[in-house]
């Protein structure tokens, strides 16, 4: 995993702290910048920023969404590294609303609700499915 940018929040010290509501959101955005990590796409300091915001209870969790994705609509460049941030920023974002409504169901297709997760029509899965078939 790369290294910790000076900018990225501690979570742990959210959730030692142990007021519950900031334990929760910490926890999910740990969960979301982690899962991003993993894939080496690293989370943009505005991402950070916003999730502090929505930590510390200034703003809900649909509002950071919204907030995330107007910061790259209204980006008037784009780089490589801004096209890996935003995609890290975007999708941390939609990670951690399904953990806040608790919707994500382990039971379920797991596959099929990640995908649905990171915005794939019916029919991109479908073709997904059938080409991992294929393999």
């Amino acid at each position: 995993m790369p290294d910790k940018k000076p900018f990225e929040i501690d979570f742990d010290s959210y959730i030692r702290q142990g007021e519950s509501d900031k334990k929760e959101k910490s926890i999910a955005w740990a969960i979301a910048t982690g899962l991003q990590q993993v894939d080496r796409l690293t989370p943009s300091k505005y991402l950070y920023e916003t999730a502090k915001r929505n930590i510390e209870g200034e703003i809900t969790v649909d509002e950071a969404k919204k907030l995330i994705d107007s910061y790259y609509e209204s980006k008037s460049f784009r780089s490589e590294e801004g096209e890996e941030t935003e995609e890290a920023d975007k999708v941390a974002g939609r990670i951690v609303q399904v953990l806040k409504d608790k919707t994500f169901d382990f039971s379920k297709d797991l596959n099929k609700q990640l995908y649905e997760l990171v915005g794939l029509s019916p029919e991109e899965i479908s073709f997904i499915e059938s080409k991992v078939r294929e393999m």
